[in-house]
């Protein structure tokens, strides 16, 4: 009885030796917890603005003037977000002298409207303003392409590249667009008619495409200002046209009236 008692308590003691140098053993391996929560962070991109799409765009200051009974008013707008204030600010100082002209001469006005309407994606937001001669049929655009990522302005070819589009391809797309809307909305033929091959060829011209304002269109697609030469009164207007025509272009629209 008693070697059984002796030997008893010797397990008992070996058992408890091990687990004691099990505990140790563990205290000396690294805690990859610990190791993890303690190395460097990561670089992370920065976060995004927190954006009412509902009410992206505001009008920051509205203009009011009278003339021959009516009132006219005149808006400037502005992304209503946080981290756009040098955006709103360059929108501002190019619009504000414009419609200062108006309002420092409202005896004889020179626009009758300044307006805008805006459209959006999940990369950008393209701001279009337009603005009607009091007294003549003309309508000037200003097109304001913003990133939503980084709240700045975008260059035309930066715009172009999120849609996986380069300035060649731009041109061949909007040349073809333009040229369709021309003739389908002209009733000379410029085959015939030497003004309106003219007019026309201007119209389709590679550095008349290159000088167009592009912006994205309610339909998420690419559109454009472009000026579109006339066959009346002025020599051009200005026009909207998207990339992706719906009017019908004949097979010879590059060599009409060449």
């Amino acid at each position: 009885m008693k070697q059984k008692l002796t030997a008893l308590l010797l397990v008992l003691t070996l058992l408890l030796a091990l687990s004691a140098c099990a505990s140790s053993g563990r205290d000396k391996r690294p805690n990859r917890e610990t190791e993890e929560a303690t190395e460097a962070p990561t670089e992370t991109e920065p976060a995004l603005p927190d954006l009412d799409y509902e009410n992206l765009v505001v009008t920051a200051e509205s203009f009011i003037f009278n003339y021959d009974g009516y009132a006219y008013n005149l808006r400037i707008p502005k992304v209503n977000a946080e981290g756009f204030d040098e955006v709103n600010q360059t929108i501002y100082d190019e619009l504000y002298p414009v419609i200062s002209r108006t309002i420092d001469t409202a005896d004889f006005p020179e626009s009758s409207d300044v307006n805008y309407e805006w459209y959006y994606n999940d990369d950008v937001l393209s701001i279009v303003v337009f603005r009607l001669e009091f007294f003549y049929d003309w309508i000037d655009y200003y097109v304001y392409n913003i990133s939503l990522k980084d709240c700045r302005l975008l260059p035309n070819l930066e715009f172009l590249s999120l849609f996986d589009m380069s300035p060649d391809d731009y041109i061949s797309a909007m040349r073809q667009s333009a040229a369709s809307y021309w003739l389908a909305g002209t009733w000379d033929d410029p085959r015939e008619d030497e003004f309106a091959a003219q007019q026309y060829q201007k119209t389709i011209a590679p550095g008349n495409i290159q000088d167009s304002l592009p912006f994205l269109g309610a339909d998420g697609q690419i559109w454009a200002v472009i000026k579109g030469y006339s066959l009346i009164d002025a020599d051009y207007y200005f026009s909207t046209y998207p990339i992706i025509s719906e009017c019908p272009l004949p097979e010879d629209w590059e060599t009409i009236g060449t």
